[in-house]
């Protein structure tokens, strides 16, 4: 099949459509590097004139990608349109990532190979880039219109994730035409289930993007619990996430808490198989407390107000935040292989029960930003002063240039650091000594606080390939120059009877 684009240049492409949707169908190249998505047919040819316009709008006008590798990687974005043989758009084909819908369904889930399935530091790492692409289209006030387990593509393994189906979004102005699709059952606000509000927003976005991320990380979806509002599966779920719509942890109203809250919906058949019991994996000890209270916002004090629903930017930051608490699991026949040092004196796997394997005490690497003290001088202080921020410490544990310089946007990574942010860093435990250190091996000006003695220059230097031992009240200045500083608590961490 010739396809022209509006250039009045072609590309030959597959007669047969690989996927299709209520919009038309999608068809490869035959290079393999690219895919056509070609519209239904539009007859009327005003809506033909202003569906052409938004095609054109987000090609141009609002393309969140240009040359930019980062967003190139985040989204799988118009690039050309389509003029035959019939209107339609030009992306790249998304290869190596998969539906995250695959992993939303217990037998395609299994069908997936153990590198395929992936862990839970690469679910974390692909969530922060999926928050992070949703606040770059926010950002350009367009609205995706259908996010959802569909539209989105990952890799658990290595951390990645790509949004697609983005030629249909709800851009700005009065020639915008209003979204062909309102969204997928389950991920769409529950004012547009309702029917009070005809089109989605911004606002929805966000909705969507809170399932999504909920979803993701705990393998069951906020809403859905064992509350029946109708015999009748088309009305109850129509209720389920409109007008009724509840949050299966509710803290004051447990009516739709589900029945047995351990049995995590994807990875339950596998584990009991092995012979082992799963935690309770609720959100207060799986996530980070500021993640937990940006989801008790979302489904709870926000849910039918869009208005107060918490911005992309805040989940992008919570989960960079959650990011740096990961640690091992010390069960090496554990589906996570990591989790979230949520409780640091008690540290134990919300899966699989393991208490985490510490050497003496554990490091906390608390990340303070300088500000002017008001005497000429400056002081360290809490970015946000609700909730710290803690890298914790393990064997190997990376420090990147990200941590040290805040200037640098955070690309973590969950196998090997990306080439614009390797380790700057590494925190290590010498067994023979018995001490956590902390390897410096780029930082030109890291410096430690030699204390209050008025013949000592404040700041000492801990040159690149040095090591410095890691104890109580440590203060460790990473940049002179746009830097971050590190205060080190040794915590003890403690194993409770069972």
């Amino acid at each position: 099949m010739q396809v022209t684009f509006a250039d009045g240049s072609s590309e030959d492409y597959e007669d047969t459509a690989f996927s299709r949707g209520a919009q038309g169908g999608v068809y490869r190249s035959r290079g393999g590097q690219s895919i056509v998505k070609l519209f239904n047919q539009i007859t009327d040819p005003a809506q033909l004139d202003a569906r052409r316009e938004q095609v054109d709008q987000i090609i141009g006008q609002y393309n969140v990608v240009g040359n930019d590798p980062l967003w190139a990687e985040l989204f799988s974005w118009p690039d050309r349109r389509v003029d035959a043989p019939s209107l339609g758009v030009r992306m790249r084909l998304v290869t190596g990532l998969i539906p995250l819908t695959h992993y939303n369904f217990p037998t395609s889930f299994k069908k997936l190979s153990r590198e395929q399935q992936g862990w839970w530091i690469g679910r974390v790492a692909a969530a922060i880039k999926l928050a992070r692409a949703v606040r770059r289209l926010a950002d350009a006030g367009l609205c995706h219109s259908d996010l959802s387990e569909k539209n989105v593509m990952v890799d658990p393994l290595l951390g990645l994730a790509t949004v697609i189906d983005c030629d249909s979004l709800v851009v700005p102005g009065p020639r915008g035409l209003k979204a062909e699709v309102l969204g997928t059952p389950g991920y769409m606000a529950p004012e547009l289930v309702s029917g009070d509000e005809i089109s989605p927003t911004v606002e929805s976005d966000r909705h969507s993007l809170a399932v999504l991320l909920y979803q993701w990380l705990l393998f069951r979806h906020p809403l859905d619990g064992r509350l029946v509002h109708d015999p009748d599966q088309a009305k109850d779920d129509a209720l389920r996430y409109g007008k009724r719509a509840l949050y299966c942890e509710h803290p004051f109203d447990r009516s739709n808490r589900p029945a047995n809250m351990s049995k995590m919906q994807l990875t339950a058949g596998t584990i009991e198989n092995e012979g082992r019991r799963l935690g309770e994996t609720r959100i207060v000890s799986a996530l980070t407390p500021l993640l937990a209270q940006l989801f008790h916002e979302a489904f709870v004090t926000q849910l039918h107000n869009p208005a107060g629903r918490p911005l992309p930017a805040r989940w992008e930051h919570a989960l960079i935040e959650m990011y740096d608490r990961i640690i091992p699991c010390s069960n090496p026949r554990c589906m996570l292989k990591y989790f979230a040092a949520s409780d640091v004196e008690e540290l134990r796997c919300p899966l699989c029960f393991a208490w985490a394997e510490i050497p003496g005490k554990l490091p906390l690497l608390r990340l303070k930003v300088p500000v002017p003290d008001g005497n000429g001088g400056i002081e360290f202080e809490d970015e946000d002063r609700r909730f710290p921020h803690f890298i914790v410490g393990w064997r190997e544990r990376p420090i990147f240039g990200w941590h040290a310089y805040r200037s640098l946007k955070a690309v973590p990574d969950s196998t090997q650091p990306p080439a614009d942010s390797d380790p700057v860093a590494v925190v290590r435990y010498d067994d023979s000594a018995g001490m956590w250190l902390l390897e410096n091996r780029r930082l030109p000006e890291m410096s430690v606080d030699a204390g209050s003695d008025p013949d000592v220059p404040q700041w000492q230097p801990v040159p690149s390939g040095s090591y410095i031992e890691l104890r109580d009240d440590l203060r460790l200045l990473l940049a002179s120059q746009d830097g971050r500083c590190i205060e080190v608590e040794m915590r003890q961490v403690y194993k409770t009877d069972e």
